[in-house]
């Protein structure tokens, strides 16, 4: 009987925890939103709001939020990176990677616009003419930097690994090996490109 009563307890506890967080989150969010009705052209607020709200897991509220931001801001590089994680969640591939286009037409020095092109490129199917549009446009945006071949370099090379006719086609292991030698050109030191070109055999 006296273990039932704890048990209860706890119980009873927990979900009043529960409770409790549940709603500061509704009151957090609530307070966020009202900020955007009062301040509807600050796109800061209206970020904070969707950034609130991607942590709750509301992504279709939290896009929502962000895309107002961003079209406050057609430059606001952490909301659009933000909507093109959710995209990428919600499995609309087509629309992360306009906006990861988008990243990298505002800031073709930053990574992540790169990179996020690179993974929704090698999920299935893989689009080859898009890997072979990536390199030309990081060659003609960002030619200087080594760090980014070297992303892409690794990216191919996984996908030439995981392909189960590698041996045939070698789509993937000369765009590897294109990306990592001109790595290597710009860094003649980087050791983490030349252990991925000998296990290339390149």
């Amino acid at each position: 009987m006296y273990r039932h009563k704890i048990h209860v307890l706890i119980v009873a506890l927990l979900a009043s925890a529960q409770f409790n967080v549940a709603v500061k989150a509704t009151s957090s969010e609530q307070e966020l939103s009202r900020a955007c009705q009062l301040h509807p052209r600050d796109k800061n607020v209206w970020y904070q709001l969707g950034k609130y709200q991607f942590d709750q897991g509301k992504f279709d509220d939290s896009f929502s939020s962000l895309q107002t931001a961003s079209l406050l801001d057609p430059l606001f590089y952490s909301a659009i990176e933000l909507q093109a994680e959710i995209t990428t969640k919600l499995n609309r591939y087509q629309e992360a990677r306009m906006l990861a286009r988008r990243l990298i037409h505002i800031d073709p020095k930053n990574q992540a616009g790169f990179t996020r092109l690179l993974d929704l490129c090698l999920t299935k199917p893989q689009d080859k003419n898009e890997a072979s549009w990536i390199v030309r446009l990081a060659k003609s945006k960002a030619p200087d930097s080594s760090q980014l071949f070297l992303e892409i370099g690794k990216r191919f090379a996984q996908a030439w690994q995981t392909s189960p006719k590698r041996s045939e086609d070698q789509f993937w292991h000369k765009l590897a090996s294109d990306s990592l030698n001109q790595c290597l050109k710009l860094d003649p030191t980087n050791k983490t490109a030349q252990e991925l070109l000998a296990k290339l055999g390149a």
